[in-house]
Formats: structure tokens, sequence, C-alpha cells
């Protein structure tokens, strides 16, 4: 299993807005993609830090969902609500419970 995160700094105030965003742009899609297993996303809400995973039975899956272009138009769509552009990396499940 395979995991793709995005690392985000949200403004405090914008972090409702932005998850309604994330919601509608990545889950709708995400559910439609080969390889889907879950999304999540947490928030905390102090500090304005955030992170999503998306969860995909293979690398090839995950790398599939990272080029469809979707990461960009996320982060153009968020923009008004972060206080720096979002970072995303890729990594293998090793353990899980």
């Amino acid at each position: 299993m395979y995991v793709g995160v995005i690392f985000y700094q949200f403004k405090k105030e914008k972090i409702k807005d932005a998850v309604k965003n994330w919601e509608y742009l990545v889950l709708n899609e995400a559910k439609r993609q080969q390889g889907f297993i879950k999304a999540e996303i947490y928030v905390n809400e102090e500090t304005g830090e955030g992170l999503d995973i998306g969860f995909w039975e293979t690398k090839e899956d995950a790398q599939r969902f990272q080029d469809t272009g979707l990461f960009d138009l996320l982060a153009r769509d968020l923009k008004d609500h972060l206080r720096h552009p979002p970072r995303r990396e890729q990594f293998k499940v090793v353990t899980s419970l």
C-alpha cells in the first residue's frame, strides 16, 4: 500500500472553507480512481498546519492520481486559504495496525 501526503499551512480563519474545497475537489475525484482505498485530512486548528493522506493499493495507483493534475488545481483553488504553497510526497506503507 502507498500513501500520497500533502502538507498544508492554512490560514486559521480559512480552515473550514479549505476543508470543504478539499472534500469537493479531492474526494469526488479520488473515489473514481483505480486503486483508491481512502483519503483523510487532518488539521491543527491552533497552528493552521494540516495534512491529507490518500491511501492507494499500489505505487502506480498513487502516481496515476498524482498525474491527474488535481494537485495543481487544488493548490490554485486553496491559494487564498494558505500561508504557504502545499507540499506533496509519496510513501510506502511499511507497517499498519
